[in-house]
């Protein structure tokens, strides 16, 4: 298992959206072990040995500036992109990431982490998709970010290792627990119903595990694979989550056209970086979530 090292220095890129908000309250509420350097484009905002402020669409310099001033950096962990709700433009994901490379080979970061999301594989088959799968996004968001990685990957080099996290629903970014804020209007959350008498089967991640997945990831002192994905090491029903948070929910038939079991297959991961015990339990997953103050509405 992966050791933290109190002089390692790990940067976080996409702070303020859903998903960098909640690992850096996880970084805050539970101390990696590792110094942390938080990305913020705001320019009011000042350099400090825990923050830069840089915006990577725009250059590579102040990265660079700031690593002089403060320090090298182990790590680059990019959870920055754009998600269809916000209503930009998808192709961004890749140029951002491209962005972050670049930076990272300038100010001499050796790894780079880049979130990418499970929706690369689509829904061709109801068994865990391993990174040998195939890809075969079904939505706009999926091909993005398959476009994504490979835009990353063809900038990894001797100086850089680049490696894509293929990640599941994170508990309290996701669109699928969306409805948890309506909990007490009398509306329900909708869940579908399949042949089994259970709902959709997915992997999930607490914040809090993601959040200590990723240091072990960075610090991980062996080469890491250029796709890997992460998850609890068990899928969830929708309803066993929904009833762990209280959450009022009813079935309803599901639709020809939906699939049951989206689920990712984590051997490789528990190699690498092991999830603590328990971690895929749907009272442990929400009480990540829950812990962290922010079960207001995903945005």
């Amino acid at each position: 298992m992966t050791r933290t090292r109190p002089d390692a220095r790990l940067l976080l890129v996409g702070s303020t959206g859903r998903a960098g908000r909640l690992i850096s309250k996880a970084w805050t509420r539970y101390p990696p072990g590792a110094r942390t350097v938080i990305q913020v484009r705001d320019c009011a905002e000042a350099n400090t040995p825990g923050q830069l402020r840089w915006a990577p669409l725009e250059s590579t310099e102040p990265l660079r500036d700031w690593v002089s001033h403060y320090g090298s950096i182990d790590a680059m962990i990019v959870m920055a992109g754009v998600i269809p709700a916000s209503g930009g433009n998808l192709e961004d994901n890749g140029t951002i990431a491209e962005a972050c490379v670049a930076g990272a080979l300038d100010a001499n970061i050796r790894r780079v982490l880049i979130a990418s999301s499970s929706s690369v594989y689509g829904s061709w088959k109801s068994t865990p998709y391993s990174e040998e799968d195939e890809t075969r996004p079904v939505n706009p968001y999926g091909k993005a970010k398959v476009d994504m990685e490979r835009a990353a990957l063809s900038l990894s080099a001797d100086k850089v290792e680049v490696t894509n996290l293929r990640i599941g629903n994170i508990a309290g970014a996701d669109a699928l627990l969306l409805k948890l804020a309506n909990a007490g209007s009398g509306r329900p959350l909708i869940i579908h119903r399949f042949a089994d008498d259970r709902g959709p089967f997915r992997s999930y991640i607490g914040p809090v595990s993601l959040a200590a997945s990723l240091v072990r990831l960075a610090l991980h002192k062996g080469p890491l694979p250029p796709i890997l994905n992460v998850a609890a090491q068990s899928a969830v029903h929708m309803e066993d989550l929904a009833e762990a948070g209280s959450i009022p929910w009813r079935f309803v038939p599901a639709p020809l056209h939906a699939h049951q079991n989206i689920v990712l297959n984590t051997a490789k991961l528990a190699r690498i970086a092991p999830m603590p015990h328990g971690a895929w339990n749907p009272k442990a997953i929400i009480g990540e979530w829950a812990g962290l103050g922010m079960t207001d509405v995903p945005s």
